[in-house]
């Protein structure tokens, strides 16, 4: 018979054998239990009690004398919960048994077919052909009594039944090929479901819906008769050979017994859950279900005499069933059996699923399956200790632990490194926990505890607590030690600069980062000395670190070097020595970044001034960097100051021209094609022509001689020097004769330059005629002569036509001063022009023009001042009238404020547009509190 470990298919253990049995001769015919007895019928009408024991996990019963009922076979037995009486169907009669021993109390009543009892308060209702009654246990009077439905005591129904099953206000019905339900107070008939042959018919109640089987499906029904979806269980009840005997439920579970296997399903998700073996020769009869246990009974023949074999299953706990589900590695199906009986609305159940995850971590952990472990811990009070014991000698070689290489029977070294990295990951959650949850510094003697599974991997922790601080302080030790176990600069970098609170033991880890570092090729060790320093506010010494590291020659340790350096010397170092001793590393290998040690830095010392910065600079200047450059260009864009930055910068633009010109071998820039000279030549414009204050006598002495022209042309204008600077701009505009630049540096000037401008064009004039007289004399001395005597003449006709057209263009002018004019203008210009016709100019087109458009300058200030005269005699005949102006006020003018009269106010105030009100009805007098027009923006 079935014992303990007895044979099956198990998905999971819902259900455990008892080991024993029971056997009883007499053939079963029907079965019922209560709390502790067994109730049975055979087929000679008998009913016995057998009382159940359960010893030491063995099953067993004890019999009593049964009672005899009938003398046909009994068909149906059922235990009343309330009134703890049996109820007996055989031969159409329906008796209640009671007692112990068992007797026949009464019979109930005859022509019965079938019965169903409502469990909650003992209602029964009895089948009668084509009909049903209810009856009702009474306790006061320990009786049933007819119990009345909506139209009478008797209900009818609409044909033969052979099954009833009570479900609240509804009955259901086994007909011949359906299943339907009846509500007893409507009388209303439902067929929901087809029996589709089934070889046996079965519906029932789960949860206030129906259970019907129907072909090989166990289908959920809602209390209407509506179909639930997914909700079917394929039981193979064609099955031949094998067929089904009976089907309970039990708590959430389907027990369907077969021939030769009893077969279990979850009624929550629709699964198979286990499968249980009856021995060879056996064949189920019957389950009866009670609380915690399930009866099954089935029958044997031996020596041609049958026999009724009863054993008993253990429903097993659902924390033995999430236990044994876990060590099989089974998560899912752990999580099903939680789920399915625990309730997030319980108030235990926080509690309860931070148990589940625990246990359910570990499983995985152990088995390896890191990812999966770390989801389950991400949300429980975990003890670190534990995964950080797991790393060997992590905590100390004085004590033994069972570590991951024990775990990692295969000695795969990619999973042992997996495991590290997520006890790694796991200790990194622990500790931003820690900090997030706690103010250290303030509560770093509370006591922590943890949750623990029941069979730790290591169990010296298990049940200890510790204070935060000693927590906080293994925590960092371990992390360090890990970080640099697994050479991860990355986060060594990340957990210094994040950690809002260090409690690592400094000194210890100090010594143990230089013995590491002996061995430690990959520098990672020293990086994170450094890191260790820096964070205990030893930085001198951390920068020592950083400039070893720096000059291995490695790129990416000095890139880092750099970084952490520059950030020692931005946050924590004032003192002027060691800023320039360790600020030479990163403003040579990056010197963008070192820059910003001096322009960006808040704790630079008054005593290391810009002078001090610039000097440094100019020292460790190579020919490829910038320093000095960049750092009087931060200057010169932040500062306000007097020129002195702005002047030493565009000496240094200048500067850097000469060397480029120089090195091209050229004296001037007109000749040189350098970017170089280009690129500087703009910032000088453009630092020349800003609103920075400068010297432009100093700048203009270092680019005189340079052929810098437009720049020289820009300093004299700084300075005033407007003769200077057009006598540059005429000298440009030769032998070409085109002036256009020097006419629009007079234009653009507040000054009146145009004459000035008009008078050195005369000086050239004269010149020219100079040269045409000297041309002269050597046009006798043959070709060459004749060609220099053409040009001088040619030259000195195209500057006589541009002086006159330039008179001309500018007559007008206001910056064209006119009095100057008159006195430059040659006494050999006529006033017209005798030739062919063709005037394009005359001296007396010039002298109409100015004349006109001085004519109409005064003419207009002459109409100007006509017109403020007449503005002004206008206002004061508006103001004579309105000072003429007379009111006379009445008794009946109102108020428009408060409509009361004006008669006899002693004052009153008259808006412009004639509204009228009490002095003391308005608030400001000069909006009109009727149309709200404000008078002070208008003229009246």
């Amino acid at each position: 018979m079935m014992k303990g470990g007895s044979s099956g298919r198990f998905i999971h253990k819902a259900f455990q054998p008892y080991n024993g049995s029971a056997i009883f001769r007499p053939k079963f015919e029907a079965v019922a239990t209560s709390h502790k007895s067994l109730y049975y019928g055979d087929n000679k009408g008998t009913v016995g009690q057998s009382t159940i024991q359960i010893v030491d996990e063995k099953f067993a019963v004890q019999s009593a004398e049964g009672v005899s009922v009938s003398k046909k076979p009994i068909e149906k037995i059922h235990f009343l919960q309330i009134s703890k009486g049996v109820l007996v169907l055989t031969q159409g009669s329906l008796y209640l048994l009671g007692g112990n021993p068992l007797v026949v109390k009464k019979q109930l009543m005859k022509g019965v077919a079938n019965f169903a009892v409502n469990p909650a308060d003992d209602y029964v209702v009895i089948g009668l052909g084509k009909k049903i009654q209810a009856l009702e246990y009474r306790s006061n009077i320990d009786e049933f009594t007819p119990l009345m439905f909506a139209k009478g005591f008797e209900l009818p129904v609409p044909r033969s039944f052979t099954e009833i099953v009570w479900n609240d206000k509804v009955f259901g019905f086994i007909f011949k090929k359906t299943y339907a339900t009846l509500n007893h107070q409507t009388g209303a008939v439902a067929e929901f479901a087809q029996m589709n042959n089934t070889l046996y018919p079965y519906l029932a109640v789960f949860r206030e819906n129906w259970l019907a089987l129907s072909g090989d499906q166990i289908s959920m029904y809602d209390k209407l008769g509506k179909p639930l979806p997914n909700s079917s269980i394929n039981v193979h009840a064609a099955a031949k050979g094998n067929s089904i005997q009976d089907i309970k439920i039990q708590n959430y579970y389907l027990i369907v017994l077969r021939e030769g296997v009893i077969q279990i399903f979850n009624l929550v998700d629709f699964s198979e859950v286990q499968e249980i073996d009856l021995e060879r020769g056996e064949v189920g009869r019957f389950v009866s279900c009670e609380a915690n246990r399930v009866l099954v009974c089935a029958e044997s023949s031996q020596k041609k005499e049958s026999l009724t074999r009863v054993m008993c299953l253990r429903t097993v706990p659902p924390k033995e069933q999430i236990a044994w589900l876990l060590g099989q590695t089974k998560i899912d199906e752990a999580r099903k059996v939680f789920s399915h009986n625990n309730s997030p609305t319980d108030t235990n159940y926080e509690t309860k699923k931070e148990a589940f995850n625990v246990e359910a971590g570990w499983q995985l952990f152990k088995e390896l399956r890191f990812d999966e472990a770390f989801e389950f811990f991400g949300s429980v009070n975990y003890d670190p200790r534990e995964f950080l014991a797991l790393v060997p000698d992590l905590l100390g070689k004085d004590k033994k632990y069972l570590t991951l290489t024990d775990l990692n029977k295969t000695g795969n070294e990619s999973i042992y490194k997996e495991g590290v990295r997520t006890i790694i990951n796991l200790t990194e959650y622990k500790r931003k926990y820690l900090e997030s949850s706690f103010d250290i510094e303030k509560e770093g003697k509370t006591q922590v505890e943890f949750i623990y599974p029941s069979t730790p991997v290591n169990e010296e922790f298990k049940g200890t607590s510790c204070t935060l601080d000693e927590l906080m302080e293994l925590i960092d030790n371990c992390l360090i030690k890990l970080y640099v176990q697994e050479k991860d600069v990355r986060q060594l970098q990340n957990f210094f600069e994040t950690a809002k609170v260090l409690k690592c033991n400094y000194r210890e880890m100090r010594e143990h980062l230089k013995n590491c570092a002996k061995a430690d090729e990959s520098s990672t060790s020293d990086i994170c000395l450094a890191f260790l320093l820096s964070r205990g506010a030893s930085y001198v010494e951390a920068l020592e670190v950083w400039q070893t590291l720096g000059n291995k020659g490695i790129k990416e340790l000095r890139d880092l070097a750099c970084g952490e350096t520059s950030n020692i010397l931005l946050n924590h170092i004032s003192d002027k020595e060691l800023l320039f001793k360790y600020a030479r590393m990163v403003l040579i290998v990056n010197p963008d970044e070192g820059l910003k040690i001096f322009t960006h830095n808040p704790n630079l010392h008054r005593s290391i001034t810009e002078d001090d910065i610039i000097e440094y600079l100019g020292r460790i200047n190579g020919s490829k960097m910038q320093l000095k450059e960049n750092y009087l260009e931060h200057l010169v864009s932040s500062k306000e100051e007097d020129g002195r930055f702005t002047n030493l910068l565009a000496l240094h633009y200048i500067e850097v021209i000469a060397d480029a010109v120089k090195a091209e071998d050229k004296k001037t820039i007109e000749v040189v094609f350098n970017p170089i000279v280009q690129k500087y030549r703009d910032r000088l414009s453009k630092l020349l022509r800003s609103s920075k204050p400068y010297n432009a006598s100093r700048i203009l002495e270092a680019v005189k001689g340079m052929g810098m022209s437009d720049e020289e042309i820009l300093l004299y204008s700084k300075q005033k020097k407007h003769a200077e600077a057009l006598t540059i701009l005429i000298e440009l505009g030769r032998p070409s004769i085109d002036f256009a630049r020097a006419e629009q540096y007079c234009l653009e000037q507040p000054d009146s330059l145009l004459a000035d401008l008009f008078e050195k064009l005369m000086r050239l004039r004269g010149e020219a005629k100079v040269a045409v007289e000297k041309s002269r004399s050597e046009e006798a001395k043959g070709e060459a002569g004749e060609k220099e005597a053409e040009s001088a003449r040619q030259y000195a006709a195209e500057l006589e036509q541009y002086c006159k057209e330039f008179l001309k263009k500018h007559a007008c002018d206001e910056k064209m001063n006119a009095g100057k004019v008159f006195g430059i203008i040659p006494d050999d210009w006529r006033l017209v022009e005798e030739g062919d016709g063709q005037e394009d100019f005359s001296l007396l087109q010039y002298l109409e023009l100015t004349f006109n458009n001085r004519l109409e300058k005064t003419n207009n200030l002459k109409v100007g001042k006509r017109a403020a005269e007449m503005y002004k005699l206008n206002l004061e005949a508006d103001l004579v009238r309105l000072q003429k102006a007379h009111l006379i006020v009445t008794t009946d003018r109102m108020c428009k404020v408060c409509n009361r009269s004006l008669g006899g106010a002693r004052s009153f105030h008259v808006f412009p547009n004639g509204v009228l009100t009490h002095s003391n009805c308005t608030k400001d007098l000069s909006i009109c509190p009727l149309t709200n027009i404000n008078f002070s923006n208008k003229i009246y």
